[in-house]
């Protein structure tokens, strides 16, 4: 996971140097796997940023109007 961290972290950066910023009470992450795979998960927060902020696991996201579930059919 911490590899993950990183990649957000690099995200936040590219935000920054473009004049925007990730909104920590309005971020999440999802991981989509088959019904397998995400019970072999078992993480359901990422520590990001200087701040060690917290990013919440959720099962449905919403990106760019589009409603995804992380349970792809297996």
């Amino acid at each position: 996971m911490a590899r993950v961290e990183r990649c957000i972290e690099d995200i936040r950066e590219w935000k920054l140097n473009d004049k925007l910023k990730l909104n920590d009470d309005k971020t999440e992450f999802i991981i989509i796997g088959s019904s397998q795979q995400l019970a072999k998960v078992s993480i359901n927060t990422l520590r990001v940023g200087n701040n060690n902020n917290l990013l919440q696991l959720s099962l449905l996201c919403r990106l760019q109007g589009i409603w995804a579930h992380g349970s792809i059919l297996s």
